[in-house]
């Protein structure tokens, strides 16, 4: 990264837009906001960190009759933290303390909930209810494994443990810098400038030294077979296979990079003389073009990247389909670089300078005529199931048109709807949002494209869980810095809790296939 004022990220991709796993660590606090200090991101008002791992309720999620179905977590005027299943009247308590943040829901089961309280990790268990279990003291990170049989956790001292719900923390490791991404059974972490994996089975002594010298950025790809990571010093780009040992290298000074699912095949940018852009295609690096200044968008799986060229502050927009396809202008007029998406891998779309989103269709390695879709539009492209979503021509108070956009062609929705709080339904058919936004509260409406539906008014901020689970607090008093929890059950909204200051949001969205 030094000397290298382009780089912005290191970047990851399953074929469409999704980006690099959170690394719920102290690194990654220090990196992103600073030292540690815990409530950095502040809720409705009050101090509590929400970074969800996965998605908190899903198809995965148990059946009713094993335990409750929790799909809310609060906190209340008192101070408590309390959490609240959709056909209950009150929310079960599961900390008084007011200093209580980093609330992480369990990836695919509604039963485990983390917080801190104290800088001690907590884990909250629906199927005993009233009972909290204190993990660690001086925690300074958690995970949820993906399939959420473990929780694995870092402390200030460095020493890293797995818990099973069975029984007592179990150390695997010490001196720990950092936990960089876990499967079902591994988890790779830092530890003396080294890369390491191993068993989150404490009893099995099978920890392996990855790479000696220290690594800028690593993760598991997401069918957990191999490890990618660049290394620090020379940014040596190298993947190692999970069970045979084999490690390869696949270029150095590499700044930038997306793959799929199984990370054997891959984009990535060099930052030697040229910037070059690579396609991995499981054996070699094919170059695909020349002084690059950044990946826009890209999608792995239909071999198509966006990037950008930049010369004396101007940038140029080019496609290209891997390898042997032309190098296609899009733009070469760009004054900035904004928003671009390619979607499924029928079309591409991006905002200009002059706020204008253009389309251009694909056709293999061919690319059609650029048009305006849509004018005054917000540098902000929403994927939803058919195309994509944005809002234009905003006011003062960042409300404006609401458009549903599919190839060429964008269809007005809605008027004077707050351009920041959109969100796509898990099925990417429904938007919910406020209208009228004003002194902190609006209209609640749903959308699939069509007219709007109205859910509710003065609502202050909503969190959606599903199409027929929308929490919103309404009535929110700016003074005393709480209202009323309300829920959406599809049809009508109903008051279920007063004297709400903040709802725990989750990571229930529409993910791009």
């Amino acid at each position: 990264m030094e000397g290298n004022e382009k780089q912005k990220k290191i970047k990851k991709n399953n074929g469409a837009t999704s980006f690099v796993k959170v690394e719920v660590v102290k690194e990654f606090f220090q990196k992103q906001f600073g030292p540690f200090k815990g409530g950095h991101f502040f809720i409705l008002g009050i101090v509590v960190i929400i970074l969800i791992i996965g998605l908190a309720l899903n198809k995965n999620s148990v059946s009713k009759g094993e335990y409750p179905e929790y799909s809310m977590v609060y906190q209340n005027a008192d101070g408590e933290l309390k959490v609240i299943a959709k056909n209950q009247k009150d929310g079960i308590k599961i900390s008084s303390d007011s200093e209580t943040r980093d609330v992480i829901y369990a990836n695919k089961t509604n039963r485990y909930i983390l917080f801190e309280k104290n800088n001690s990790l907590y884990l909250y268990d629906s199927k005993k209810k009233d009972d909290t279990t204190k993990i660690l003291s001086d925690a300074v990170g958690a995970y949820f494994t993906p399939n959420d049989k473990y929780v694995v956790a870092l402390d200030t001292e460095g020493h890293m443990y797995s818990y099973n719900y069975k029984k007592d923390k179990e150390k695997l490791d010490s001196d720990v810098t950092s936990i960089k991404d876990c499967t079902d059974t591994k988890v790779l972490y830092v530890k003396d400038g080294s890369l390491y994996i191993r068993s989150l089975n404490a009893k099995k002594d099978d920890k392996v030294k990855i790479e000696d010298s220290g690594v800028f950025y690593a993760s598991i790809s997401e069918d957990g077979k191999r490890v990618v990571y660049i290394t620090e010093k020379d940014k040596d780009l190298k993947y190692y296979i999970i069970g045979n040992g084999k490690t390869d290298k696949i270029d150095s000074d590499v700044v930038e990079y997306y793959c799929d699912t199984t990370c054997k095949h891959m984009y990535y940018v060099t930052n030697d003389s040229e910037s070059k852009l690579y396609y991995y295609n499981g054996k070699e690096g094919e170059k695909v073009a020349s002084d690059v200044y950044e990946i826009v968008d890209v999608d792995v799986l239909n071999k198509q990247v966006v990037y950008a060229k930049e010369d004396d502050k101007e940038f140029t927009l080019y496609y290209k389909k891997a390898v042997k396809g032309d190098e296609v202008k899009i733009d070469d007029s760009l004054e900035k670089l904004t928003s671009a998406y390619i979607y499924n891998g029928k079309g591409i779309y991006y905002i200009n300078d002059d706020s204008e989103l253009k389309y251009a269709k694909i056709n293999g390695s061919k690319i059609g005529d650029v048009k305006t879709v849509v004018e005054d539009a917000l540098d902000g492209i929403i994927a939803y199931k058919k195309g994509i979503i944005l809002v234009a021509d905003t006011d003062k108070r960042s409300n404006g048109d609401l458009y549903f956009v599919s190839g060429s062609k964008g269809k007005k929705v809605d008027s004077d709807v707050y351009s920041s709080y959109l969100k796509v339904s898990i099925n990417g058919n429904r938007v919910f949002y406020l209208k009228d936004y004003s002194s902190n509260s609006g209209d609640l409406y749903t959308t699939t494209g069509g007219k709007g539906k109205k859910i509710d008014s003065d609502v202050y901020r909503y969190v959606y869980v599903n199409d027929k689970t929308v929490y919103y607090l309404k009535d929110f008093s700016s003074s005393k810095k709480y209202g009323d929890m309300y829920l959406y059950n599809g049809s009508k909204g109903k008051k279920v809790v007063e004297d709400v200051t903040s709802m725990a949001t989750n990571k229930n969205y529409y993910k791009v296939k």
